[in-house]
């Protein structure tokens, strides 16, 4: 008897030639493909792991007996249309549908009838016995976690069941990507996914993780640290920790050393990047010590989410204290780590005054490094997108485009939608406009650096707030036309439109390539291209503070000068004031008093491109969580010299 033909479908974006091997399908076929009775009766096809054509998919796809398709937002809406073009084609082919974007219950599949099975929660075990159930004719009822149709066309679901981790070989050791590293190699660089742990010992009402897996399970770390080799030996460029807490475990220090040993001994991988353990902090720190110093320099992330108390409690959250927030960043700022910290915009609770507060409290707290406030999307396996909690908080959520940025432009706003919370009980639309249009220009004006040097010497020496400045600053730009009052006005008519479903948040300019950017990069970009402009529109605003005379000169200079553009990367100039150490120490939360004295301040910095494009790439893409945005964000590229 023929085999029978089983394809998986786990598309993802393409970035600068950068794609991800799909692991989410590679691991379920390793699990299934181990046992010699899946061997004997199914053969596996290639996977489709980018967004090709129908005409190209069926290419592919040979008398198709069954086809798994792993579910996220980026891919949901491509794997929609694929899958019913496929049945089509194939009416007798059965079409599985898993992994984090399939919704709970039958109601999806009653909706859409090319599908035939839902898989929910993690797959390997489930549809290892889908295959068993198909091969022997036995009743899908016996299979645990998944919805299906019945002979009679009923949908039905079947009971819950988790499976041990332990067995879970992996996708990468058995070789199961090595035809896609053998055939596009040429074509593409490679990024991938680690998983080290599945779960998450946390509840937060906002995120799928722990409702998909809740008690932490460790994946051997035999296979673990393999996997690491492996992505040296085949020049993995980026790998993605999926883990929820990385650092959790005092294993995870062996991980790194991995890592490290890896890297130094091919120059691979690249980048990592994960998700940090709110708790275990001072592991946390030595992990982070360890990685920066081997050229890993994503930074670590201590996220809080919101610093409101009442959000806190809708969501089942609880942070570190502010006391212990501030201590860690002395600690990162100390060694010379980045860090950056996360907010969502829409919990419920969180109101305007809250947010923005909140925002400029990080601030307060030592945060100069970088803030990245998230919209909260609603999951469809979270706690948060049940019609209980929806209507308990009165939260509204639209759909709206799912943006995919760093990709071509035409790519950004394909297919695919996000469920976005634009109100709550607590905070309404045009609260919530207010609210990422405070955010877009605080991370700019500080985080990116326009008006960092300002914020910080009115700060320091005339007491005020972060808050008090940026409010006002803020009111200022609405009352007053120039640069920043067309930027203001422009988002928000589309952050209107946004909510409304009636555009994107996407932006292109050809100056800067085809390549798509999030509204706040977009900020930047554009105040980088009339940067003297935007400085003499500011004097006004600034000179209500009452600098004297000879410090604003100076520190005007300064704050100009410290600011990258393109081509920018050679030059000197004088100053009145030792800035520059005034401000290393300010930003280290450790101010001291601002000395009278001249310096000259010379920055080489040869890592700055000398056209647009490359200044996008580099500086905004590939270096604003790093601090690259301004020279002093670089290792090395200032030198001071102080006269008597």
């Amino acid at each position: 008897m023929a085999k029978k033909n089983v394809y998986f479908v786990q598309p993802n974006n393409i970035f600068d030639k950068a794609v991800f091997l799909p692991y989410a399908v590679g691991a379920i076929a390793a699990y299934s493909w181990q046992h010699e009775d899946i061997k004997e009766h199914y053969n596996l096809g290639p996977f489709i792991y980018k967004r090709e054509s129908d005409e190209i998919a069926f290419e592919i796809l040979k008398d198709p007996y069954l086809i798994g398709f792993s579910n996220y937002l980026w891919n949901f809406e491509y794997n929609l249309s694929l899958a019913k073009a496929i049945k089509r084609k194939y009416p007798k082919c059965v079409i599985v549908f898993g992994g984090h974007h399939v919704p709970p219950g039958t109601e999806f599949l009653e909706k859409h009838d090319f599908i035939d099975i839902l898989v929910h929660g993690e797959g390997e075990g489930v549809f290892l016995d889908i295959l068993r159930a198909l091969r022997d004719k036995s009743d899908l009822e016996t299979v645990c976690s998944i919805s299906c149709r019945q002979a009679d066309a009923t949908v039905i679901s079947t009971a819950e069941k988790k499976y041990t981790i332990n067995n879970f070989p992996s996708p990468y050791l058995r070789g199961y990507f090595d035809e896609i590293l053998k055939n596009d190699s040429k074509n593409y660089t490679f990024n991938a996914i680690l998983e080290t742990t599945r779960g998450c010992p946390n509840h937060c009402a906002y995120c799928d993780w722990s409702s998909l897996g809740e008690k932490m399970r460790r994946f051997p770390i035999k296979r673990v640290l393999s996997e690491i080799e492996w992505f040296s030996d085949n020049k993995i460029e980026y790998c993605y920790c999926a883990d929820s807490n990385f650092g959790m475990f005092k294993r995870d220090l062996q991980i790194a050393d991995k890592l490290i040993e890896t890297k130094k001994a091919t120059g691979y991988p690249k980048v990592w990047q994960v998700s940090y353990s709110k708790d275990s902090q001072d592991r946390v720190f030595e992990l982070n010590t360890k990685l920066s110093a081997a050229g890993f320099a994503k930074g670590a992330a201590l996220s809080l989410q919101t610093l409101n108390k009442t959000a806190l409690k809708n969501i089942g959250r609880k942070n570190m204290t502010p006391k212990l927030f501030s201590m860690l960043m002395k600690m990162y700022q100390k060694e010379g780590l980045f860090t950056n910290t996360e907010l969502i915009l829409g919990l419920p609770g969180e109101t305007l005054e809250s947010f923005c507060s909140g925002l400029c409290r990080l601030i307060e707290s030592g945060q100069h490094n970088s803030v990245s406030v998230y919209f909260c999307e609603l999951l469809p396996n979270s706690l948060m997108s049940t019609p209980e909690y929806m209507e308990k908080y009165k939260i509204e959520a639209v759909t709206t485009i799912l943006h995919k940025y760093h990709c071509n432009i035409n790519e950004a706003e394909q297919d695919g939608h996000s469920n976005i919370i634009v109100s709550t009980y607590s905070m309404s639309r045009e609260d919530w406009i207010q609210s990422s249009l405070f955010a877009y220009f605080v991370i700019n004006f500080h985080h990116y650096g326009f008006l960092q040097c300002f914020a910080l010497y009115l700060h320091n020496e005339k007491g005020v707030s972060y808050y008090t400045f940026y409010n006002s600053l803020m009111k200022w730009i609405t009352e007053n036309e120039g640069i920043c009052n067309s930027i203001f006005t422009s988002k928000r008519k589309i952050l209107n439109n946004y909510i409304n479903a009636q555009g994107g948040l996407a932006y292109q300019n050809d100056i800067f390539g085809q390549i798509a950017w999030s509204a706040e990069e977009s900020v930047f970009l554009q105040i980088s291209l009339k940067l003297n402009e935007f400085y003499d529109e500011f004097s006004a605003f600034l000179k209500e503070f009452d600098i004297d005379k000879s410090i604003y000169l100076d520190i005007m200079k300064y704050q100009k000068n410290i600011i990258v553009q393109p081509g920018k990367n050679n030059f000197s100039f004088g100053l009145k004031y030792d800035l520059y150490n005034y401000y290393s120490n300010a930003l280290a939360n450790n101010p001291i008093s601002l000395k009278e004295q001249k310096c000259k301040v010379i920055i080489t910095n040869p890592a700055v491109p000398d056209n647009w494009k490359e200044f996008a790439r580099v500086v905004m893409w590939h270096g604003r969580r790093n601090g690259k945005t301004m020279h002093t964000g670089y290792d090395k590229a200032v030198k001071i010299k102080c006269f008597d």
